[in-house]
């Protein structure tokens, strides 16, 4: 079988990315954000391959890119973009987006 490797994912992953299969765009993203699988967390790498995938039509980068936004992680706060990201995943069918938006409204 193959042996646990974090980082040799991560190698595969970067490979793909490299390529710009944006499912790899967005899991590196998620990676970056999170800081796990032995990756440093770096925001301002995470948002770049967030905006590359969600640019290229990924529904869960352009959650996360919103969000990133909003909170201005790797960015300075954008309300107005960020949302807009959100939007535009919610309106493709991300439950999660649908969520966030529920509360942003209902909170103000």
């Amino acid at each position: 079988g193959i042996v646990r490797s974090p980082t040799e994912g991560v190698k595969y992953l970067e490979v793909a990315e490299g390529k710009g299969v944006t499912q790899a765009q967005t899991v590196l993203g998620i990676v970056y954000m999170s800081g796990d699988e032995g990756v440093v967390r770096d925001n301002d790498k995470a948002l770049k391959l967030f905006t590359k995938a969600a640019e290229a039509g990924d529904v869960q980068a352009m959650h996360n890119l919103g969000l990133m936004l909003v909170q201005g992680k790797g960015a300075p706060v954008s309300l107005n973009r960020g949302t807009d990201w959100v939007r535009r995943a919610a309106t493709a069918g991300v439950v999660e987006s649908q969520f966030t938006l529920h509360c942003w409204y209902r909170d103000g």
